[in-house]
């Protein structure tokens, strides 16, 4: 079995394992010169120190005679003492602290020599006594110092300083030996290496240089080859650079193609809107006057068709934008908490066409102001609360908001609905797409609005998902990474002296209001009682009436309504004077009816805001006659502010001149029209009108072309800025952006209803007018 390949590979496997034996052998002669070195300065030291004990010896017998010729001499007693101590240094180095460690690592020679058999004849034993004897010396007083001076001279000098001859004579043949030794091996280890690299030049870089040989004769052949095919690498640029040609051209007919399609849907929308506006508008009016109820009828579908009409335009137009990349967001502070409120209440009236409920969960401890696009979000939970009615026929809808700034907003939307088959659920955010798509299907539309909405939120850098189950109901979890901002304070809840400490009855037959309901209330700091119908309510009441300060009805409920169940204990003389609110989900007209007639506190539409929950309950405990209705506070007038304005209207369209006037004709304004721009300029400097309702695509002379014309004079001749409001059915981001370069203030987009005309009338006269974008433009 062949372990090393064959070929470069094989060689470089080779040359690696050539390399690391020399490396090795090299290594191996290297550390046996250093060991040798170690041993020359291991051996010179122990010869050294061995050649001072001898000397020591000398020194400490002089220095003992000295110090008892003279015994009083201090500097004879501290040189003993110094010879001594160096003595007993010298000899534990050479032999360790003990006599034993060091002496394990010594030459049996020198073992033998400190440690042998004989116990007079070893030099340990004969340093240890002439270290004693010259301690004793060291020690000894004036008196005892002549005896212990004579029994050191009468000590064996001479036997000691022939040991330690010997022991030097040892110390420097055994380093000989072992640097003999240590010396052959780094000879042996270089030879070795010497024949590795022999080796690796036969076997190693002679294969290599006949393979290189063999490589470059590889390589001329490949070279002529390549050669050969460069005329076809030639052939294959010139053709891959003229398909790039062809794509170019082809982008660029995409890219007209495009805006083709984006100048087509502009102009459809300008087409469709314009007779639109007509169509909505005086159906509309047809509404205010006194029509039969067939008449009523005929014209309220007109209206309502008008606006299904409507609601696909902008469908088609938003979706077309999204698909062409041309869809931007708006990143500005809004409340959350009134988009939330304001989608629920616009579906109210079709929720309560079917007996459907309303619910809005949106805690009062949650931030009320992010920054993002509002419009946009409203729109999207618009689509969502429009199927989640159009698709159920009993129970209830509902919207719950929840945040953290580890996970951002959490906004759901659930209903009791028919619910969405599991094949479904992966293509129902798809274009076009619906879960019945049969001729006969029950439910009609687009399938355009749950694909709007995801890409709606896609580009705001969410996500949406779906959870159902058929016949049961469905829930869209939204997911975005908005943050609250501090623009403005949310409104505070009511917290008078009436509220705190109070305790309030909730009856509601929906488990989802009940909590809602308590959860807000203890926001408000006072306690609950829940129950959810007339028995509960009953023995409540019975067992609580004492406790009860006010009771929050629910109008619709199954088997007994909220305005009976009110009627059965305001009968009832201890149950009179508590306070009751009705909330319901039809109109609140109704209830306000019923007040007097049931002793109703106040009535209020679901789903309620907080603060409005709380102005009622304050209102109704502090009220003076508790036991009498409570009178709805009149609705504050609007401001007019219109009465005697100069209004020009500039359209080449009779029909939308004709509908501006009739929505006005009660308004005390002066409306004065224009059939196209260069009229229009001419009027306008005759008129001098407060605002100019200006249409953008006119024969002669465009709506952007006399608005650029009037500002040029007005700034030419020094004149009062004249409010202009671009009102148009083009939506189109450019053709706003034309209007503005122009030097309009705002826009009143086609269809427009009349109170939409009404209140950008006001914005554009009244005191809060907002700064004029043309400036910044």
């Amino acid at each position: 079995m062949r372990v090393i390949p064959d070929g470069p590979r094989g060689l470089f496997i080779r040359y690696l394992f050539a390399v690391a034996i020399i490396a090795v052998l090299i290594t191996i002669s290297h550390m046996a010169s250093i060991w040798v070195h170690k041993t020359q300065d291991g051996a010179a030291e122990n010869i050294n120190i061995s050649g001072r004990q001898r000397m020591l010896s000398q020194r400490i017998q002089l220095f003992a005679e000295r110090l008892a010729a003279e015994p009083g001499n201090a500097d004879h007693r501290r040189a003993l003492t110094d010879a001594i101590n160096l003595f007993e240094v010298s000899h534990t180095r050479l032999t360790g602290a003990d006599g034993t460690e060091k002496a394990r690592s010594l030459p049996p020679q020198l073992i033998d020599l400190y440690y042998g058999d004989q116990p007079d004849q070893r030099l340990h034993a004969l340093v240890a006594g002439f270290v004693s004897l010259a301690r004793n010396v060291e020690a000894a007083d004036a008196t005892a110092l002549p005896a212990a001076t004579r029994a050191l001279e009468s000590f064996n000098s001479e036997q000691l300083l022939q040991k330690l001859n010997s022991a030097v004579a040892l110390f420097e043949n055994n380093a000989v030996a072992a640097k003999a030794r240590m010396s052959s091996v780094a000879r042996i280890g270089y030879l070795m290496a010497l024949l590795a690299l022999l080796a690796e030049l036969i076997f190693i870089y002679r294969p290599s240089y006949v393979m290189i040989l063999r490589t470059v004769a590889d390589l001329k052949s490949t070279n002529r080859k390549l050669a050969h095919s460069e005329k076809a690498a030639l052939r294959l640029q010139r053709q891959t650079h003229e398909a790039l040609e062809e794509t170019r051209k082809s982008r660029d007919e995409a890219d007209r193609a495009a805006q083709a399609k984006s100048q087509f849907l502009a102009n459809m929308s300008h087409e469709i809107r314009t007779p639109m506006n007509g169509i909505i508008g005086m159906s509309d009016l047809m509404l205010e006057t006194d029509l039969t109820p067939e008449q009523s009828h005929f014209a309220q579908t007109i209206s309502d068709s008008s606006g299904a009409l409507l609601n696909i335009i902008n469908d088609i137009l938003d979706f077309s934008k999204i698909e062409a990349g041309h869809f931007e967001l708006v990143n500005a502070p809004f409340s959350l908490r009134n988009v939330i409120y304001d989608v629920a209440s616009l579906m109210t009236p079709l929720a309560t066409e079917k007996q459907l409920e309303i619910c809005v969960d949106y805690a009062e401890t949650l931030p009320e102001f992010f920054l993002g696009d509002g419009a946009r979000l409203r729109q999207c939970l618009l689509n969502l609360m429009g199927n989640a009615v159009k698709f159920t026929e009993a129970g209830h809808i509902e919207i719950g908001v929840k945040y953290s700034r580890r996970w951002g907003l959490r906004i759901t939307v659930s209903d009791t609905g028919i619910g969405i088959p599991r094949d479904k659920l992966s293509s129902i955010f798809d274009a076009f797409e619906q879960v019945d798509t049969s001729a006969t299907r029950k439910y009609q539309g687009t399938g355009l609005g749950l694909s709007i909405t995801r890409n709606l939120f896609a580009l705001m850098g969410g996500s949406i998902s779906v959870t159902s189950r058929v016949n049961v109901g469905s829930t869209f979890n939204i997911k975005l990474p908005l943050e609250p901002c501090d623009t403005a304070t949310p409104e505070k809840n009511t917290d008078a002296t009436e509220i705190r400490g109070r305790t309030a009855l909730i009856v509601d037959d929906l488990p989802v209001n009940r909590m809602i309901l308590q959860r807000a209330l203890t926001n408000l700091n006072m306690e609950t009682l829940v129950a959810d119908g007339p028995d509960e309510v009953k023995n409540l009441m019975e067992a609580h009436h004492d406790r009860i300060d006010i009771v929050l009805m629910d109008h619709l409920m199954p088997g007994q309504t909220g305005l009976d169940l009110c009627h059965a204990f305001k009968a009832k003389e201890r149950f009179r004077d508590i306070p009751v609110i009705m909330l319901s989900s039809a109109e609140v007209a109704a209830g306000r009816k019923d007040q007097q007639k049931y002793g109703l506190a106040d009535a209020l539409i679901k789903p309620v805001r907080t603060p409005d929950l709380a102005r009622a309950i304050a209102a109704a405990l502090g009220a003076a006659a508790p036991t009498g209705p409570a009178q709805p506070s009149a609705a504050t007038p609007p401001p007019d502010g219109l009465d005697g304005i100069t209004l020009l209207v500039v359209d080449d369209n009779a029909v939308n001149r004709r509908l501006v006037r009739l929505m006005l004709k009660d308004s005390g304004i002066n409306v004065h029209e224009a059939r196209d721009g260069r009229e229009a300029v001419a009027r306008y400097f005759d008129l001098r009108p407060e605002v100019t309702l200006m249409d953008m695509s006119m024969p002669e002379m465009n709506g952007p072309e006399a608005t650029r014309i009037i500002r040029t004079r007005e700034a030419e001749e020094g004149a009062t800025h004249g409010c202009i409001l671009g009102f148009t059915a083009n939506i189109l981001p450019a053709d706003r952006d034309i209007f503005l370069t122009a030097g309009v203030d705002d826009f009143l987009f086609k269809p427009a209803k009349k109170d939409a005309l009404i209140e950008a009338l006001r914005n554009a006269v009244g005191p809060a007018q907002r700064t004029r974008i043309s400036a910044t433009v």
